[in-house]
């Protein structure tokens, strides 16, 4: 079943929502096809597909690739309601603040979405 919403959400520019996670660009490993950007250690590419869809992998982590919504997922901890919540209906960008990062380390994983309800799930 088709879902406008989470099809609107992948055609986000997955770089800024990156960027809000804390994840730099690196330009000297970007290319006019793809993105590199670091958080710490962490490394993820990100490409725009030709469907619209921006998508991203991490060379380090076979498991960690996807649309935005995969990597909000990962990064906060969260399910698909959580994650939907960090994005005001009909709007184009997420919610100013994403949460504080923890100081455990880069793979430290966000502690909520601000303006979101519900912290993330304890696992």
């Amino acid at each position: 079943m088709f879902d406008e919403e989470l099809d609107r959400f992948k055609r986000l520019d997955l770089r800024q929502i990156a960027a809000t996670l804390g994840f730099v660009i690196d330009k000297r490993e970007s290319s006019r096809n793809s993105t590199v950007m670091r958080n710490g250690d962490e490394k993820i590419i990100i490409s725009l597909k030709p469907d619209g869809h921006f998508t991203y992998w991490s060379p380090h982590d076979d498991k960690d690739h996807g649309t935005v919504i995969d990597l909000m997922q990962r990064r906060l901890g969260q399910n698909i309601g959580q994650v939907r919540q960090c994005f005001p209906p009909n709007e184009a960008s997420p919610r100013a603040s994403l949460g504080k990062q923890s100081t455990r380390g880069p793979n430290s994983r966000i502690s909520t979405c601000a303006g979101c309800s519900s912290p993330p799930p304890l696992h």
